[in-house]
């Protein structure tokens, strides 16, 4: 695992897009590194997971489906690949495949001894990597986004696992390396939930809250070592991508720390990451001096219409569209999911006209704090606007401490 560059350029992959927007979940995220991780020079499939325990009903408004109007429908998958040699003649291929979770919870639908593309949901490829680097610094990094064309339906209550694969490195440069990685080869960046070595020095440190599914690595990224028919997570990070959805409305889980290491969550509303904004230390148990701020980020609320935040200790697992309830007027259809238990729900922490970005922050004070440790809170955010009777919701996400 190699130190990660900047970004370099932007890459637009497969077919022909139509209008969409990120769901959030880079939301003021840091990259760390750069990775393949266990499989070093090894053909190999890098997946991250999403979680249906921590975000729900992100996708395009229920109705609009394709196929089934409580899935999630998906538009595009964006991500970061890396070339350790990309001058011309560098050029290597990758692949996008997509898997929900399978018989064994929080892995993929596939065994380690698997062909690649064992129960895909869908495949894209393959492509070739771009040009790019210096003769100084062969380096490359490229923002690449996979179009779907059609949206993609994925299981709502089922994990899933965007997939790059990525074929054997190769001494493509053959003056100066040998045919191994990190010499060569491609690589995705991801954000780090722990400090691997003193050479890394942007990592983000979660709170005492599980990670779903408690997996022993705390991790959101895993490893298909293809010819070692290895399949297993690498240590703590969260592959640096997003889904692309053509939803009007959507929302993040975010937390607000002083953690030095990771000075993007410094400022309200903090960060999105999968660590410390899933998994906020309001109280330092994990961290000692941390006093996290929790909350949720809105994009999409409109000026005219209210907003209102919703939170609950636990996701409903009903999974109904919010028009079961109130199907809106005619032309203007209800949308979004009811993800949180309507009975039971604390309908306004926040009451407010939208702006276009919004966000709540559930500040605690010091006598609050402690009893923070060990909850769980659920999120979403609804709109409506008076004028019309339209009302949306946004993603749900689930916040542990």
């Amino acid at each position: 695992m190699r130190l990660s560059l900047l970004a370099a350029g932007t890459l637009l992959s497969a077919s022909s897009l139509v209008a969409q927007v990120n769901v959030g979940f880079t939301f003021n995220v840091s990259v760390g590194a750069t990775s393949r991780g266990a499989a070093a020079e090894r053909a190999c499939q890098l997946l991250a997971r999403f979680d249906a325990e921590d975000y729900r009903g992100y996708g395009v408004e229920p109705g609009t489906s394709t196929t089934n109007p409580t899935w999630r429908d998906l538009a595009a998958y964006t991500f970061i690949l890396q070339d350790q040699y990309a001058l011309a003649g560098g050029q290597e291929q990758y692949d996008f495949r997509l898997y929900a979770e399978g018989a064994t919870p929080e892995l993929p639908n596939f065994l380690a001894s698997d062909p690649v593309g064992t129960n895909e949901i869908v495949h894209f490829g393959p492509f070739t990597s771009p040009v790019g680097g210096t003769t100084a610094d062969p380096r490359g990094a490229w923002f690449v986004t996979i179009g779907f064309g059609a949206p993609v339906a994925v299981p709502p209550l089922l994990d899933i696992f965007p997939s790059v694969e990525l074929q054997a490195s190769q001494a493509l440069n053959t003056a100066a390396v040998p045919p191994y990685w990190p010499n060569d080869g491609l690589s995705v960046q991801i954000a780090l939930g722990v400090q691997p070595g003193a050479n890394f020095t942007v990592f983000d440190i979660k709170g005492p809250g599980l990670i779903s599914g408690g997996n022993t690595a705390n991790s959101y990224g895993l490893v298909h070592d293809v010819p070692n028919s290895s399949l297993a997570y690498g240590g703590a990070r969260q592959v640096f991508a997003d889904f692309q959805t053509t939803s009007s409305l959507q929302g993040q889980c975010v937390a607000t720390t002083s953690q030095a290491s990771y000075t993007i969550s410094n400022l309200a509303p903090g960060t999105a990451s999968f660590y410390s904004g899933l998994h906020p230390d309001p109280a330092g148990i994990q961290n000692g001096g941390r006093t996290d701020d929790l909350g949720f980020r809105v994009v999409g609320a409109q000026p005219g219409e209210l907003l209102m935040y919703g939170v609950d200790f636990s996701f409903d697992n009903l999974n109904l569209p919010l028009s079961v309830f109130y199907p809106g007027p005619v032309g203007f259809p209800t949308t979004g999911m009811a993800c949180l238990p309507l009975t039971l729900q604390i309908v306004s922490l926040g009451l407010a006209g939208g702006t276009g970005v919004d966000f709540f922050q559930l500040s605690l004070n010091a006598t609050s704090r402690p009893f923070a440790v060990g909850l769980n809170l659920a999120w979403q955010a609804y709109t409506f606007n008076a004028g019309t009777g339209a009302l949306r919701g946004s993603p749900c996400g689930m916040q542990r401490f």
